[in-house]
């Protein structure tokens, strides 16, 4: 990949914009292995209660930790899909709210390959434009089922939350 700036200023539709409150369903998963079986469990779920039908339906990656600072058997990740309502405990599945304020969104088109050198990319131009990231996990908003594209590539948004 090129220069992670020019990178990400060329491939991205980069936005430092407010983010109204998000209410979220879901798994806390630790380790990046159980991350798709913890995505499973949450639609099935979801499925019966009619969030994966809606058309409006926005499923959520919630990063608690840094790959560049925990292992990847240990880094917390937490599985989400939006809610209109904060939903009440219910096993391993749980309320989450990601709380409004600024972001950082890097809206693209990608292969599931690229996540990781994206994230990399708009960290550094985080900080070559002078943000600061806030106490807030950063996330990434999906916008499609990455299988239903005919490319099989995400219309993704990867969010920052700054100060």
């Amino acid at each position: 990949m090129e220069s992670e700036k020019s990178w990400i200023e060329s491939n991205a539709k980069l936005q430092v914009i407010n983010i109204a409150e998000i209410k979220l369903a879901s798994i806390l998963q630790v380790g990046v292995g159980g991350l798709s079986d913890a995505f499973n469990r949450l639609m099935k779920w979801a499925g019966p209660k009619g969030l994966i039908s809606d058309p409006n339906v926005k499923v959520i990656t919630i990063y608690h930790d840094s790959f560049k600072v925990t292992p990847p058997e240990k880094v917390r990740i937490r599985a989400s899909i939006k809610t209109k309502v904060l939903i009440a405990p219910e096993g391993e599945l749980a309320p989450y709210t990601i709380p409004s304020g600024r972001h950082i969104v890097a809206s693209l088109v990608i292969t599931p390959d690229l996540f990781g050198p994206v994230w990399e990319a708009l960290f550094e131009w985080m900080k070559e434009q002078g943000h600061k990231m806030s106490e807030q996990f950063p996330f990434e908003l999906y916008h499609n089922n990455f299988n239903n594209h005919p490319e099989k590539k995400c219309i993704v948004d990867f969010c920052i939350p700054i100060l």
